[in-house]
Formats: structure tokens, sequence, C-alpha cells
């Protein structure tokens, strides 16, 4: 499978020259390091709705040790997420494999395609979008709504759709990169 190299996924290295950064702010555009285990952020109600694509099963060990961290066990993880969207009530779409369903019981999925891989997209507080894959549903979401939160936002390929954006990461590297490739960080 070829995944792109703006893209943070635990099938691939981690960019070697990345610096850390807790939190950058420029331009009605966030970025800052959070665990989803702590709960809502204050900054997570400014937003409009919710996208991500939560680590999945098999690379969640990974993605702890890039960041250094223990964080939880991927169940956890996952019922921190559901928490989180079942408190702010916003619509929501996650992106994510078959395994994710028992704990996050979206109330629709459908069929979706994330970097060639078969996937679901899981929807809450809202009426489910078909699309091809997640560069589609990322487009029909840009049109319909403003500022998104993506609370598992990696490198954040994806966040040059939006004009607006509040995103975490638990990876001090990933803030760093998003600051940088996103927002014109120059330190």
């Amino acid at each position: 499978m070829k995944i792109p190299d703006n893209y943070h996924s635990a099938f691939g290295s981690e960019k070697p020259d990345l610096g850390e950064l807790d939190v950058f702010e420029r331009s009605r555009k966030l970025v800052f390091q959070h665990d989803v285990k702590n709960g809502i952020h204050p900054a997570f109600w400014n937003c409009d709705f919710i996208y991500t694509e939560p680590a999945w099963r098999r690379g969640y060990e990974k993605f702890q040790t890039r960041a250094s961290v223990k964080m939880s066990t991927h169940g956890e993880y996952l019922e921190s997420i559901k928490s989180i969207i079942e408190k702010l009530q916003k619509p929501t779409v996650i992106v994510g494999g078959l395994h994710m369903l028992k704990i996050l019981s979206p109330r629709y999925y459908t069929p979706t395609r994330l970097h060639q891989m078969d996937s679901i997209a899981m929807f809450w507080n809202m009426h489910p979008i078909t699309a091809k894959n997640t560069f589609g549903l990322l487009d029909t979401l840009s049109v319909r709504h403003g500022t998104i939160l993506d609370f598992s936002c990696g490198y954040g390929s994806h966040l040059h759709r939006f004009n607006n954006f509040i995103c975490s990461d638990i990876n001090r590297h990933c803030v760093y990169h998003v600051a940088k490739s996103q927002m014109g960080y120059q330190g």
C-alpha cells in the first residue's frame, strides 16, 4: 500500500526532521498537543464539526511509541473518542476500520477508501455522506461546514481544505509538522 509522505501512518516511518511543539495558533487555526484520554479540551467547543482518522488497532502501539507515551489500550482510546463525540454533540465523521464499530457505535456508517485501504466512514449527528474515498468526504465537508475539529490530526495533510481548524495530536512532532506545513510556523 502506498501511503503519501505527508500522511502520518503506522505503515511508514516518522519524518526525520521534525521538531516538537506544544501549541501554535494563527489566523483562526489552532494546533496543540492533547491526549483524548484527558477528555474535551476547552478549544474543542469552538468547532462546527468533527472529522478524524484515529489510530487503528494494528498501529496504535507504534503511535504511542512515537509520541513517547503510554496512552491506554486501543479500546480505552476509542472509548475516549466516543465520550468526546457524545458530549460535544457536533456533526461527526470518523474514518476507520470495522473493528471500531463495536465501541464507537455510530448512528450510520458507509464504506469508503482511505489511501487505497478499505475503510468505513462513521457518522453521528448528521446524515451519512456517500463518497468513494476520504478526499470526497473532505471535499463535501469543507463546503458544508466551517471550523473542523480533528483531535487525532497526525500530519494534517487534509487541513488545507479548511479556512479554520482546531486540531490536536498526542505527538508533539505532529503538532510541529502541522504548524510548519499548514500555518507558516518558522521555528
